[in-house]
Protein backbone atom coordinates (compact mmCIF):
# COMPACT_ATOMS: atom_id res chain seq x y z
CA UNK A 1 0.00 0.00 0.00
CA UNK A 2 1.43 3.51 -0.99
CA UNK A 3 2.30 5.88 2.03
CA UNK A 4 0.06 8.51 0.92
CA UNK A 5 -2.92 5.81 1.24
CA UNK A 6 -1.83 5.28 4.74
CA UNK A 7 -1.16 8.36 5.75
CA UNK A 8 -4.94 9.40 5.24
CA UNK A 9 -6.20 6.07 6.78
CA UNK A 10 -4.19 7.34 10.28
CA UNK A 11 -5.32 10.27 10.03
CA UNK A 12 -8.94 9.35 9.55
CA UNK A 13 -8.50 6.69 12.56
CA UNK A 14 -7.39 9.76 14.70
CA UNK A 15 -10.14 11.79 13.76
CA UNK A 16 -12.73 8.85 14.47
CA UNK A 17 -11.31 8.61 17.44
CA UNK A 18 -11.06 12.47 18.46
CA UNK A 19 -15.31 11.91 17.54
CA UNK A 20 -15.88 9.04 19.80
CA UNK A 21 -14.27 11.17 22.50
CA UNK A 22 -15.68 14.02 22.31
CA UNK A 23 -19.21 12.38 21.80
CA UNK A 24 -18.66 10.93 25.30
CA UNK A 25 -17.92 14.54 26.27
CA UNK A 26 -21.26 15.60 24.86
CA UNK A 27 -19.55 17.91 23.08
CA UNK A 28 -22.11 16.98 19.50
CA UNK A 29 -20.98 19.80 17.31
CA UNK A 30 -16.96 18.46 17.43
CA UNK A 31 -18.33 15.00 17.22
CA UNK A 32 -20.05 15.80 13.89
CA UNK A 33 -16.98 17.80 13.25
CA UNK A 34 -14.41 15.44 12.93
CA UNK A 35 -17.30 12.24 11.98
CA UNK A 36 -17.34 13.97 8.96
CA UNK A 37 -13.24 14.45 8.40
CA UNK A 38 -12.78 10.51 9.01
CA UNK A 39 -15.10 10.02 6.35
CA UNK A 40 -13.46 12.51 4.05
CA UNK A 41 -9.76 11.49 4.52
CA UNK A 42 -11.11 7.71 4.71
CA UNK A 43 -12.97 8.30 1.08
CA UNK A 44 -9.74 10.33 0.21
CA UNK A 45 -7.63 6.89 1.08
CA UNK A 46 -10.41 4.73 -1.14
CA UNK A 47 -9.68 7.20 -3.84
CA UNK A 48 -6.26 7.48 -4.14
CA UNK A 49 -6.31 3.08 -4.29
CA UNK A 50 -8.29 3.32 -6.65
CA UNK A 51 -5.99 5.84 -8.79
CA UNK A 52 -8.43 9.03 -9.08
CA UNK A 53 -6.91 11.20 -7.21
Amino acid sequence: MRKIIIKWLKQAEADLKAAKDSLEDRNYEWNCFHSRQSGEKALKACLYEKGVS
